[in-house]
């Protein structure tokens, strides 16, 4: 005859660990992940290299009067575009996802995805996501390394 004793305390206490760890470590490892986009150096890396004394490419000339008639050229970098966005998460009904939103007026002349200008985009600008996708080893390291740490830490 065989005996067997089973300790039902801890499969229960995996089942629960279980339960709760994807909203736990999803949500959290997102939130690690928007931690590290935004940090300065990932924000700076945003900027192409300066072309300062290019010519620009304009849209139209209409374009052209508009910004010389309302913006002191040459202009400098202030690094005022990478300091107003922000990588954010959005938790909504279970889905966890992270957007960027910047607030600087002009970003989407700039950098935006369907609104940026030709001239922009001949300087090298791109859009956050572009950069995001380039950073996707970093992005999915940091992701995965707070998921480990969170299956290991959750009690």
């Amino acid at each position: 005859m065989i005996s067997m004793a089973v300790d039902t305390a801890k499969i229960d206490y995996l089942r629960d660990k279980m339960q709760r760890f994807p909203v736990y470590a999803i949500g959290g490892g997102l939130e690690y992940t928007a931690d590290y986009l935004n940090t300065p150096s990932f924000k700076s890396s945003m900027y192409p290299p300066s072309q300062s004394g290019q010519p620009f490419i304009w849209s139209s000339p209409r374009q052209r009067r508009f910004v010389h008639a309302n913006f002191q050229l040459p202009s400098t970098r202030t690094m005022n575009l990478a300091n107003s966005g922000t990588f954010k998460v959005e938790k909504n009904l279970g889905v966890s996802t992270i957007y960027y939103e910047n607030t600087a007026s002009y970003y989407k002349w700039v950098a935006g995805n369907f609104t940026q200008i030709i001239g922009h985009i001949t300087r090298g600008w791109k859009p956050a996501n572009y950069y995001v996708s380039n950073q996707k080893s970093n992005v999915l390291g940091r992701f995965r390394d707070f998921v480990i740490k969170a299956w290991n830490n959750l009690r």
